[in-house]
């Protein structure tokens, strides 16, 4: 989307003992632990895999993971490079998708299993920061 974020992955592993009567004789835990490079480059093929990727603009500043579609465009390209993934759209000055991608907007957010219908999908990340496109520029994404 429009700023670099890193996904923090967190494994937690727990041994929990119990005896022959079902009482609980330890638990030890949680113990931290690490993915590995090969699965990190998994959790990335994964999500590199999500099907019909859509970006979603909205204009609302409600707060929590909610947005106000004022335009939806499939996503042009997906990329990933190791357990880098990226989404990439191009918004044309009037827009090739659903609504108007210009004006003053404050969020975007990446839907999968989505359609050019609004609210198709499910939103699988958001960005909240409000940004201008106007219909005299291409906006990259």
């Amino acid at each position: 989307m429009v700023n670099k974020e890193t996904v923090n992955v967190k494994g937690e592993w727990r041994f929990i003992e119990h005896d022959l009567n079902g009482v609980q004789v330890s638990d030890t835990g949680w113990l931290d632990n690490f993915i590995t490079a090969a699965g990190l480059e998994l959790i990335a093929s994964e999500i590199q895999g999500l099907s019909s990727p859509y970006l979603v603009i909205g204009s609302d500043t409600n707060p929590g993971e909610t947005i106000t579609e004022v335009y939806r465009q499939a996503v042009s390209v997906v990329a990933r490079s190791g357990a880098l993934v990226r989404f990439r759209t191009v918004i044309t000055a009037t827009g090739t998708g659903t609504g108007n991608p210009n004006g003053t907007h404050q969020k975007s957010s990446l839907f999968y299993g989505a359609t050019a219908v609004a609210g198709t999908g499910t939103m699988f990340n958001l960005l909240k920061q409000p940004f201008s496109k106007t219909s005299n520029t291409i906006l990259t994404v």
